[in-house]
């Protein structure tokens, strides 16, 4: 799932490095816009949380269901992706739907999941305390998720988890994967938890 819109779609650097990498690994992959991005329907700003956190259990309930039509069989384990906006989202919906057996959280925003929620905070907070498996990804010096908040929530998050932190992510806001080293990076540690 991507950053938030409009600069954030399913093309941006870290969903489509990861989605091809896994691909090429052998794992089913789904990548989509959010409502009113790209040709997608529906308004892009003064969005619901909670209707993206929908559509993506009904994406994951769409690829199943073709599945079963098809004869193929069904998935072993369901990870959903999410950079920064979408990693809200994403651990949201590991945290409310059964479709999913864990969450990967890349630079979430911790300190601006207020503006995310719609100041529905406290409710996502929550969600993303799930006991199933997680994995938070994100950069050491963060401004949308704040070093030390970002240390204090995943002290509080149950387990299982697991946590990265890198250094001198984008030179301006430390929130973005954008160089080779710092892609390649990211998914190594998607893939080799993954394979956990």
């Amino acid at each position: 799932l991507h950053a938030l819109p409009p600069s954030g779609n399913m093309y941006i650097p870290e969903i489509a490095l990861l989605q091809a990498r896994l691909a090429s690994e052998g794992y089913v992959t789904i990548r989509f816009n959010f409502r009113g991005v790209g040709l997608s329907d529906g308004r892009t700003y003064f969005r619901s949380a909670q209707q993206d956190v929908d559509d993506a259990r009904d994406v994951t309930r769409w690829v199943s269901a073709h599945r079963k039509h098809y004869g193929l069989s069904p998935f072993r384990k369901c990870y959903i992706i999410g950079v920064s906006y979408g990693s809200v989202i994403a651990a949201a919906a590991a945290g409310s739907y059964d479709e999913f057996d864990g969450y990967i959280a890349i630079a979430y925003p911790l300190q601006y999941l207020w503006f995310c929620t719609s100041f529905d905070s406290a409710r996502f907070h929550r969600l993303a305390n799930t006991t199933k498996r997680k994995l938070l990804v994100w950069g050491e010096t963060d401004v949308f998720a704040g070093r030390d908040a970002m240390a204090s929530f995943y002290h509080a998050l149950p387990e299982p988890k697991k946590k990265i932190v890198l250094s001198q992510l984008d030179s301006i806001l430390g929130h973005y994967f954008r160089s080779k080293e710092h892609l390649d990076c990211l998914s190594t540690a998607v893939l080799d938890w993954l394979k956990q």
